[in-house]
């Protein structure tokens, strides 16, 4: 009966504890770039387009329903600006990276208020929505207020 022979000798403690330790290191990494990108992957890019009654739209802000998580690097925002184009006098489509997905209001500026470029005249916001293609307009007062914003109804457009 022959003995199967050794497939290699015995390795030294210190060489076994070397390759452990890289093992784990390796194992740690992968796991934090596999979570920072499948974190990604659950995001959505939300798109649509808003309406004002009166004036013409002078930003459009998406507010997340979710918070955001405490990212391993750097700092992850839901809410923000979103970009948004005119598309005629009074409307425009907007485009949204929503990192988390989920649902989320659209607020969207019409008009300005005098004497402050930056300000929106009227702030009106949707109820909670998801998914992408929203369409909406809103109800606004003929004259809106010079002193505070004004906060209107909104209703879904199906287009």
């Amino acid at each position: 009966m022959n003995k199967p022979d050794a497939i290699e000798p015995n390795k030294p403690p210190w060489f076994q504890r070397a390759w452990l330790v890289f093992l784990v290191a390796a194992m740690l990494v992968g796991s934090i770039f596999g979570v920072a990108t499948a974190a990604n992957a659950f995001g959505e890019n939300i798109q649509g387009s808003v309406r004002c009654e009166v004036g013409s739209v002078s930003g459009v802000f998406i507010e997340a329903d979710r918070a955001p998580r405490v990212p391993v690097f750097g700092t992850e925002v839901q809410s923000g600006l979103a970009y948004w184009d005119a598309i005629g006098p009074s409307a425009a489509v907007f485009d949204y990276w929503l990192p988390l997905g989920g649902a989320y209001s659209i607020h969207f500026g019409c008009g300005r208020l005098p004497g402050k470029p930056d300000s929106w005249a009227v702030d009106n916001r949707t109820p909670l929505v998801t998914g992408t293609g929203q369409h909406w307009a809103c109800d606004q007062p003929v004259v809106p207020t010079a002193a505070t914003l004004v906060s209107t109804t909104c209703q879904k457009l199906n287009i």
